[in-house]
């Protein structure tokens, strides 16, 4: 005999044999509605269990084939004025995920706020993966983009003993016919992802505000947790250079300051240089 939750998840399956175009909102929605109609035991059952008040996940997650808790950095691609702010006041920014350009991934954090009945959900995205052309050229594009390095273990200790109300993990990422068949808990949403952004690698950290009206809000940051900033690939030399003596010159702080060599690097050039030919 088939109950009420098993009919909410046949109803899923279906849509998605339909080929819905709001198919992936549907399948999260559906799930959404199982915490409000009493869904319980394995139909929600944790498929990880998430930093919240001082937690951690449960256990490494795996992505592309790499475990990303053997890497302790996580990256912050970003603009310089960002960057200099950042220094200058000695925090990071949490921002309303609202006008996301993943309009999924917006959705997703729209309905964890409305099950956490929280006010404002917001957000600091950063990543676990090595230097890419993907990650300049979509998060930090033009040459003013930089790339912020932190202490992985070290920003999270600082982030947990400052707020109470802190929700970080690593995101997965999912076809929309693996989706179907989760069963999260509302606190898994925040971290699910399509398996299209597979490439980001992303660790994210949210933070709940009870005021409804907050499109950001700042963290503390100490910049000790700060191991390297890179500069922008598509910076002159030149310039690079002074924006190098301008960071080095603001107080408080000893961060290494390098330019990316991702698009133009001598010792990649030098090896066809040494290519004789026929």
């Amino acid at each position: 005999m088939i109950g009420v939750e098993d009919e909410e998840f046949l109803k899923v399956g279906k849509a998605l044999e339909q080929g819905s175009i709001d198919r992936w909102h549907n399948i999260l929605a559906s799930i959404c509605d199982g915490f409000e109609t009493g869904i319980e035991g394995s139909k929600m059952g944790h498929l990880f269990s998430y930093g919240r008040n001082h937690g951690r996940p449960s256990r490494p997650l795996t992505v592309a084939g790499t475990d990303m808790d053997t890497q302790n950095t996580l990256r912050r691609y970003t603009s310089l004025a960002v960057l200099i702010d950042m220094i200058q006041r000695r925090a990071i920014s949490f921002m309303n995920p609202a006008f996301w350009d993943d309009r999924n991934d917006a959705f997703s954090l729209e309905r964890f706020r409305q099950l956490e009945d929280c006010g404002s959900v917001l957000a600091l995205c950063l990543t676990g993966a090595d230097e890419t052309y993907h990650h300049w050229k979509v998060f930090s594009p033009g040459m003013e983009g930089v790339c912020i390095w932190f202490d992985r273990d070290g920003l999270i200790d600082q982030f947990e003993e400052d707020s109470e109300d802190l929700l970080h993990g690593d995101v997965t990422y999912h076809t929309i016919a693996e989706l179907k068949s989760m069963h999260p808990t509302a606190d898994r949403i925040p971290f699910l992802k399509r398996v299209q952004f597979a490439d980001e690698r992303e660790y994210r950290f949210l933070m709940t505000e009870d005021d409804p009206h907050i499109d950001r809000c700042e963290q503390s940051l100490d910049l000790s947790l700060v191991t390297r900033i890179t500069l922008s690939p598509w910076m002159p030399i030149s310039i690079a250079d002074s924006v190098k003596a301008t960071l080095a010159a603001l107080p408080g702080h000893s961060i290494r300051v390098y330019r990316s060599t991702l698009v133009e690097n001598r010792d990649w050039k030098s090896v066809f240089r040494g290519m004789g030919g026929r």
